[in-house]
């Protein structure tokens, strides 16, 4: 209890994710062991995606982008001027940082500038990561063959 109060939230997350859906549940039960009240809210994805576009939520549990260096994953959610950044996170000195290693091919610069921005994840707590998610695909193999299968490892 914060000041007497208890801490009560909503966690939204898209229904029929079920990884997602398991890992809300899990969190509101963990949560609640240390008096933290959660109530997962399970939308349809439109009315999921217009709440946090929208900035109607408490808790959302989302996803961000990837690429070949942490670099994609904190532009994604820390740069003040676009991106996933729904928590609306704005900081001139990490924006600045994300410049930087934007800016160099310098490779021992752009570790220096990931160490930085871990920083800003650790201490100022904008959104916390929890897993790295699969990455879900389609495809068609009526066209195509030679796909990997039990028996085509």
């Amino acid at each position: 209890m914060k000041g007497g109060e208890a801490l009560t939230f909503t966690l939204q997350v898209v229904s029929g994710w079920s990884d997602r859906d398991a890992s809300s549940a899990l969190i509101a039960q963990q949560l609640q062991k240390i008096g933290i009240q959660v109530t997962v809210q399970q939308e349809q994805y439109g009315a999921y995606m217009s709440n946090i576009q929208g900035h109607k939520y408490q808790l959302a549990m989302s996803w961000t982008n990837v690429g070949p260096t942490p670099y994609y994953l904190y532009e994604n959610m820390l740069s003040s001027t676009g991106g996933w950044n729904l928590e609306q996170y704005s900081n001139p000195s990490t924006d600045a940082v994300l410049n930087n290693f934007s800016q160099t091919t310098n490779q021992t610069q752009q570790q220096q500038d990931i160490y930085k921005l871990e920083k800003v994840m650790i201490n100022q707590l904008p959104s916390i990561p929890l897993f790295y998610g699969p990455y879900w695909y389609d495809y068609n193999d009526s066209r195509f063959t030679g796909w990997p299968s039990a028996q085509n490892p």
